[in-house]
């Protein structure tokens, strides 16, 4: 009987009080990757980009990335990656995201609200949900 080893790694980046944690797992030959969350700060970000250039050059793909919540701690990797459009449909299968289209109709509206949303709280991170969604939807990247 053939031996299968499977393979598990969990990486955790220099994402300051923030979270991201890239997850290989798999066959060595062919791994899979997941990313959850981009926390914040330069340092987590450029770790992130060189990590998902290194998929692509290698001619693989992240299968998923979680984002737990959009305060900014642990979206902002992700929004500042946008500007190099490196999360896009080729390296990037699946996102899974806590955010809703009811929230954005909320947040994008003139409408008075009954909770304080602030753009530049680190408490709640509404407006960048949003903008993370978009880019989402306009790079069709499958969203779940």
């Amino acid at each position: 009987m053939k031996e299968v080893v499977i393979m598990l790694k969990i990486q955790m980046l220099h994402a300051n009080q923030g979270d991201c944690i890239i997850i290989t797992y798999g066959d060595k030959s062919k791994p899979h990757y997941m990313i959850i969350d981009s926390g914040i700060g330069k340092t987590c970000t450029r770790e992130l980009k060189l990590f998902l250039e290194r998929v692509q050059e290698n001619g693989q793909a992240v299968d998923l990335i979680i984002l737990t919540h959009y305060d900014a701690d642990h979206i902002q990797g992700f929004l500042s990656l946008m500007k190099y459009k490196i999360i896009n449909s080729n390296i990037v299968k699946n996102v899974w995201m806590n955010y809703g289209n009811e929230l954005s109709k909320a947040v994008s509206s003139n409408s008075i609200m009954h909770f304080n949303v602030s753009e530049v709280s680190c408490n709640t991170s509404a407006k960048q949900g949003r903008d993370f969604y978009k880019y989402l939807c306009e790079n069709k990247i499958a969203l779940k």
